[in-house]
């Protein structure tokens, strides 16, 4: 279990759940489960890494 606090008064335990959703088809493209205390855009810079890998091939 991760815990940790975003201000003195508010803390957290868990993960976070990352989701890429497609705006147009509001197909989800990519999900990603991180811990509480990771920065929202490492994983959004690893999910496109994800994606974009995909779609070149």
């Amino acid at each position: 279990m991760r815990h940790g606090h975003k201000a003195s008064k508010g803390k957290f335990n868990g993960h976070k759940a990352q989701v890429l959703i497609d705006e147009t088809s509001e197909i989800i493209m990519n999900i990603a489960v991180t811990p509480g205390n990771e920065a929202d855009g490492d994983a959004l810079a690893a999910c496109w890494k994800i994606i974009w890998s995909n779609l070149v091939r």
